[in-house]
């Protein structure tokens, strides 16, 4: 057994190494970072149309008409 990540005492560990492989977790922070943009835009947007006093459900049915944009790969 690998005494390394200890698996002799939490065989649990061993399941776990081949995530903790510099692929996968690239493709963890990879992903991660990726979503953050979209939640920066979502915080702006939100904060810019309080601001100026424009509710959200006022804008929902520009942003369902770009919603088709999405779907571009059906």
């Amino acid at each position: 057994m690998n005494t390394r990540w200890g698996s002799d005492t939490h065989p649990w560990l061993g399941g776990i190494r081949s995530y903790l492989e510099p692929a996968p977790l690239a493709a963890l922070f990879l992903g991660i970072s990726s979503g953050f943009a979209f939640a920066m835009i979502g915080a702006t947007l939100s904060t810019r149309l309080a601001q100026h006093g424009i509710t959200k459900s006022s804008v929902t049915p520009f942003a369902l008409t770009f919603l088709a944009y999405n779907f571009k790969f059906l």
